[in-house]
């Protein structure tokens, strides 16, 4: 009885390690436990994504559709954008978003550096651009 159970357990680990290694090229990966934060990235990060002048007429935020207080998401179906316009699909979590090998629900960005740009742009969300944004942040100082 007892070898069987060694049997077993060492089938177990077999699986464990053999699942590891042939999928460790795959999309799903286990999440490093340690990570190089850097707080005052982090910071700027937190004040623009709660700041309101990223939108035209300074309407929405990201925190607008993406709730950290819920689900980094929305509970709409549809997330609305500036003038109330209502988006083309869910609004996704930002919760660990950097871990994400493509964003967007069709993943048609390849990172996080290249996402930031569509929702800034996009005529239904924020519906401005980022020379808009950086000039009227400059009139609004003046």
């Amino acid at each position: 009885m007892a070898n069987n159970e060694t049997n077993k357990a060492v089938y177990r680990i077999f699986l464990v390690l053999t699942h590891h290694v042939s999928f460790a090229n795959e999309a799903i990966l286990p999440i490093l436990q340690t990570h190089d934060i850097d707080f005052e990235k982090s910071a700027l990060g937190r004040q623009l994504f709660f700041d309101k002048r990223l939108s035209k007429n300074n309407e929405i935020s990201c925190a607008s559709c993406h709730h950290l207080q819920l689900n980094g998401a929305d509970k709409l179906a549809l997330s609305k954008g500036v003038a109330g316009q209502q988006a083309t699909l869910k609004t996704p979590t930002v919760y660990n978003a950097v871990f994400n090998i493509r964003q967007t629900w069709s993943g048609a960005r390849k990172d996080l550096y290249d996402q930031v740009d569509a929702p800034i742009n996009h005529p239904k969300e924020h519906a401005t651009s980022w020379p808009e944004v950086i000039s009227s942040s400059i009139k609004m100082q003046h």
